[in-house]
């Protein structure tokens, strides 16, 4: 995986694009292999993207690629 997408739930449009997401796992210290790597992924990064963007996480949903 290297590139997280978020889009809207209302009109399935892409809102923001991160490529290279592998940088911003070792940056959180987390490893995509791990058990647990779900829920840290969403409470730790996408917590952080979705503070950092205002987005509000009912209303949008993402993708890893």
């Amino acid at each position: 995986m290297t590139t997280l997408k978020i889009y809207s739930n209302q009109s399935e449009k892409l809102i923001v694009q991160y490529n290279n997401i592998h940088l911003i796992l070792e940056e959180y210290g987390i490893d995509p292999n791990q058990d647990s790597f779900q829920e840290l992924f969403e409470t730790e990064v996408l917590g952080d993207i979705f503070e950092e963007e205002c987005l509000n996480s009912s209303h949008v949903y993402y993708e890893l690629i």
